[in-house]
């Protein structure tokens, strides 16, 4: 979960209690699980705590408790995919680019535009995608593909209407 950035000053001893108390912990390599309630936000859940006046995603706080701050715009990723562990031998930090990769890695999030589109064997046309028939172009730093044989009926038909605009312009 995207993070707005939280340090060791920002969790108070009485905080700390709080949220250790909520904690089932196991051995180091199991999950430690927590019994704060789970918000279900854009599709994920996670345990959220109070923490000041904000509520707060436990694993964030369990990362850290243990491991060290976490700056702004970074995420805390779990390497057992499991929502409710805040085993903090479990969590590592990561960009967002790290999220959607470990997303993609481990074909969550099926409802994710990128994915669906990742999976498309034909266009809306109902052609194939070969590698001659399609064209890969970057755009925002995201490869997008489009059917060569659509791409090119497109412009064919652009042509022709400019064409005739261009013509009926002149007629008087």
């Amino acid at each position: 979960m995207l993070s707005h950035g939280l340090s060791s000053k920002d969790i108070t001893d009485k905080d700390r209690e709080r949220i250790l108390k909520r904690v089932f912990f196991g051995k180091d390599d199991e999950c430690w699980m927590s019994s704060f309630a789970r918000t279900k936000k854009e599709g994920h859940q996670y345990p959220m705590a109070h923490l000041g006046k904000r509520m707060r995603n436990v694993s964030q706080i369990m990362y850290v408790l243990y491991n060290g701050d976490i700056n702004a715009g970074m995420f805390v990723l779990h390497s057992c995919d499991n929502p409710n562990c805040v085993n903090p031998n479990h969590l590592r930090v990561g960009t967002p680019r790290d999220n959607v990769i470990d997303r993609e890695k481990r074909k969550r999030n099926k409802k994710s535009l990128t994915f669906l589109n990742k999976n498309k064997t034909h266009c809306l046309r109902g052609h194939k995608f070969t590698h001659k028939n399609t064209i890969k172009t970057i755009r925002n730093g995201n490869l997008k593909r489009a059917c060569r044989i659509c791409k090119n009926l497109t412009r064919r038909l652009w042509r022709k209407r400019k064409k005739l605009d261009v013509n009926s312009f002149f007629v008087d």
